[in-house]
């Protein structure tokens, strides 16, 4: 079965293989769980794993180039299973700029929508990831991620949420280019 465009959340596998018979693509995966499964990564395209755990996972990789356009986000691995995939997700850069970039600006959107008089609280991460014409999900998480270190966002109990700061909301709505 191909995964084209599609939310998968708080999954369990036990010894699969992924992307052997099928394609994995635009996909986002949050808050699952991997065991003994084999990643056939030529066939895995623009897809991010959020809050994901691997546990003696293995890479399939033909032509032994990794995948940058397999991204990885709070995820965990007991082996070297994520930097055989995609070696700079594993880290992410530190943001010294103050200013947002149309990204952020786009992810703070999905907390208070253009024309909207109200904010949402919490947002599926999922929800913010999916299918866009703008930004990639490598993008995104990026500014996810800038957007976490500035505490303009966290992640609540549920990890395939965020929430956002109520402290820094005059702030976010004047990013916004909204009135106080």
């Amino acid at each position: 079965m191909s995964l084209e465009g599609e939310t998968v959340e708080e999954l369990v596998l036990n010894d699969a293989e992924l992307g052997h018979l099928a394609t994995i693509k635009d996909t986002v995966f949050i808050s699952c769980k991997f065991s003994a499964c084999d990643f056939m990564i030529q066939n895995i395209e623009n897809t991010t794993f959020i809050n994901c755990d691997f546990y003696q996972c293995t890479v399939s990789d033909v032509d032994n180039k990794g995948n940058d356009d397999v991204h990885f986000a709070g995820c965990s691995s007991d082996n070297e299973f994520i930097s055989l995939i995609n070696p700079e997700d594993e880290t992410v850069d530190e943001t010294t700029c103050n200013d947002f970039n149309m990204c952020d600006i786009y992810v703070l959107e999905k907390f208070y929508p253009k024309g909207s008089q109200t904010f949402h609280k919490h947002r599926a991460i999922g929800a913010i990831c999916s299918q866009n014409k703008l930004y990639n999900h490598y993008e995104i998480l990026k500014s996810i991620e800038k957007l976490k270190k500035k505490n303009y966002l966290f992640i609540p109990d549920k990890r395939s949420l965020l929430e956002i700061n109520l402290d820094l909301i005059g702030d976010i709505k004047t990013a916004l280019g909204r009135k106080q």
